[in-house]
């Protein structure tokens, strides 16, 4: 699900807003907002990150790849968030 909505989230997060009020927009940030902030309780689980930490099995790999995009994901969105 993530790879699906990634590209989405930060185009929608990331992109000014022009001066017009668009209603649909901020709908799709509220529930955006909402994605992030499971998407961030994710990635601090310890369960994920001790699958992480046994990457000799394929279980682990899986894990270390989710947290890594999970890592770039939300650096791109926090990053935004401060300007």
């Amino acid at each position: 699900m993530f790879k699906q909505f990634h590209d989405e989230i930060v185009n929608v997060k990331c992109v000014g807003v022009v001066n017009m009020v668009d209603l649909a927009r901020e709908e799709r940030m509220k529930k955006y907002d909402k994605l992030i902030d499971e998407f961030e309780k994710i990635s601090t689980r310890p369960r994920i990150k001790k699958l992480a930490s046994k990457n000799r099995e394929e279980v682990g790999e899986i894990a270390v790849r989710v947290l890594s995009e999970l890592e770039i994901f939300l650096n791109k969105i926090k990053k935004n968030d401060k300007k």
